[in-house]
C-alpha cells in the first residue's frame, strides 16, 4: 500500500509515459504485435495492455497504475491460497504460504515498480492455470491462463514442466 503515493520512475517513463502505443485504443493492433519497448525482444502485450486501460480510464496518473499493481498482488496471494489449499488438503498450511508470499519483501520491486508488472501478471495466470488444471472442466480455461501468463512476461514458459507435474501429481492422488 505504500506504493500508492509514488510516481514514474525508471523504466515507467519508457513504457508509460513516452509511449504512443499505450494512448490511443486506435493504436491496439500496434501494441499487441510490438515489443515491450523498442529495440528489446521483450513480447509482453498484456503488461502493455494493462497500461493503455489505465491510461485510458486515468490518465497518467500514478496512483491508479500502483493501485492496480498491488490488486494484482492481492490477486496472486488469493490465488496462492487456493491453490496450496487444494494441492496441500490443508487450507491452514496454505493460508501461511499465502501469507508469508504476500508480505515477503523479495516482491517489492515487482510491486512498487510499475515495469515489474510483468512478474504479478505471469504469476497470477500462471496460479490460475494451475488451479483450473485440478478442475477436468476448466482444461481449456487452463491452457488460456497459461498462454496469457506467457504473454505477460516471456520467461514463463520455462514453467510448463510445473504444469505437466501438477497434472500428473494430482492425477495420481485422485
Amino acid at each position: 500500500v505504500s506504493a500508492l503515493p509514488n510516481g514514474f520512475v525508471w523504466d515507467d517513463e519508457n513504457l508509460i509515459v513516452a509511449n504512443p502505443l499505450i494512448k490511443s485504443w486506435g493504436l491496439l493492433p500496434g501494441l499487441l504485435t510490438s515489443p515491450l519497448q523498442p529495440n528489446t525482444l521483450y513480447y509482453r502485450p498484456v503488461q502493455a495492455f494493462t497500461f493503455l486501460v489505465e491510461y485510458r480510464s486515468f490518465g497518467l496518473w500514478p496512483p491508479a497504475f500502483h493501485l492496480t499493481s498491488v490488486a494484482l498482488h492481492a490477486a496472486v496471494g488469493l490465488l496462492l491460497y487456493r491453490f496450496s489449499s487444494r494441492l496441500l488438503a490443508d487450507p491452514v498450511a496454505g493460508l501461511c504460504a499465502a501469507l508469508l508470499f504476500v508480505v515477503h519483501p523479495v516482491h517489492t520491486e515487482a510491486v512498487a515498480y510499475l515495469s515489474g508488472r510483468s512478474d504479478p501478471l505471469a504469476a497470477m495466470f500462471l496460479l490460475a492455470a494451475l488451479l483450473w488444471l485440478l478442475s477436468p472442466e476448466r482444461r481449456v480455461a487452463s491452457l488460456v491462463a497459461f498462454l496469457l501468463a506467457v504473454l505477460s512476461r516471456e520467461s514463463t514458459m520455462a514453467l510448463l514442466p510445473l504444469l505437466v507435474l501438477a497434472d500428473v501429481t494430482w492425477a495420481a492422488r485422485h
